[in-house]
């Protein structure tokens, strides 16, 4: 599988998303992320980020975080988080995984009980 860069993605958002997938230098795999939203997302998400990633800062990687309404994890110096970075099994990000979805379940648990009264 390949990996995109996303150029400029560390400038400040404008208005409409912008087409990443024109930008100098963007691999042919990277019109799968476009448009890019910057809106809240209609769904609960996680953007887990590393401070040292080469494809986006951590700066706009919590500016998208909290643009999307996700949960927003530092995973401090981690490179890009992906196989072909070198990194392997990961316990920690399964467990931090299980903890979102456990904590998404019972949010809708809670607003389903909430509805039916």
């Amino acid at each position: 599988e390949d990996y995109a860069a996303l150029p400029h993605m560390g400038q400040a958002p404008t208005p409409h998303a912008p087409d990443l997938s024109s930008a100098p230098g963007a691999l042919p795999a990277l019109s799968s992320f476009t448009p890019l939203p910057l809106a809240r997302l209609p769904f609960p998400s996680l953007l887990v980020a590393s401070e040292n990633d080469p494809f986006v800062s951590i700066e706009a990687a919590a500016r998208f975080a909290r643009q999307w309404g996700s949960e927003f994890v530092n995973e401090g110096a981690a490179g890009h988080i992906n196989v072909d970075s070198g990194h392997g099994a990961w316990p920690e990000g399964e467990r931090r995984f299980q903890r979102f979805l456990d904590a998404v379940s019972a949010t809708s648990s809670a607003a389903s009980a909430h509805a039916r009264f």
